[in-house]
């Protein structure tokens, strides 16, 4: 589906909205997050999509996850939540705040079934996607093992379980949403080295592989 010329491209103009200003987005912007609707009943979430404050101290982007869940949506027409200019609260990481009002707020309007919260984990990490589930309480361990299945099947194998990120914080996206919404969801850190348009073969990989999920979570009948 995915050729890497287009998806090469088509990176760099859209992370361009979240590179602008060194990372911290467009400082005049009403919300501190963009919102776009789709049909099929899964939210895509990319916190950290610019540079974010923790603890009074700037904490750089995760590069590349708002253009990941953008492309994702585009191609799957599910809903998709990012942030687009710094702000005083960590979205994924302060109690409450106006990130996670639009959470609930797509989520209730819309019958949100899973919300899928992405992040950027370092090339250094020696796992290809460690997924946070708050030790198996934010979703069902089915819905897990096909992930990581349609991952496999991309051709991106190591899959970790809460091996560094289990999004236990009750700050986190994740928490919020199976605790306060009962909706599941799933924190994805994904290793820089997928995230990275330039490594075209891995970064189609791990499109396809969201494509899929998107795709298998988002039917009718489930």
């Amino acid at each position: 589906m995915f050729s890497k010329s287009d998806v090469k491209s088509m990176s760099d103009i859209i992370e361009s909205q979240f590179s602008y200003n060194d990372y911290n987005g467009f400082e005049h912007s009403l919300f501190p997050y963009d919102v776009k609707l789709g049909t099929k009943p899964v939210l895509l979430s990319a916190p950290h999509s610019v540079n974010h404050m923790r603890n009074n101290e700037v904490k750089k982007a995760d590069l590349y996850t708002g253009t990941i869940a953008s492309i994702i949506q585009l191609y799957t027409n599910c809903f998709c939540i990012y942030s687009n200019r710094i702000a005083d609260e960590d979205p994924n990481y302060t109690i409450g705040g106006k990130y996670k009002d639009a959470v609930k707020e797509i989520c209730t309007q819309h019958d949100i079934r899973l919300v899928i919260d992405l992040h950027g984990a370092a090339a250094t990490r020696e796992f290809d996607i460690d997924l946070g589930t708050m030790d198996g309480t934010s979703i069902d361990e089915t819905s897990v093992s096909i992930m990581k299945s349609l991952f496999n099947q991309n051709g991106i194998h190591d899959i970790r379980l809460n091996d560094t990120f289990p999004a236990s914080h009750k700050g986190t996206v994740t928490h919020f949403t199976k605790h306060k919404l009962n909706i599941n969801a799933i924190q994805m850190e994904i290793n820089y080295l997928y995230r990275n348009p330039n490594n075209t073969a891995q970064f189609s990989t791990l499109l396809q592989s969201l494509v899929d999920i998107v795709d298998h979570f988002g039917k009718e009948s489930l």
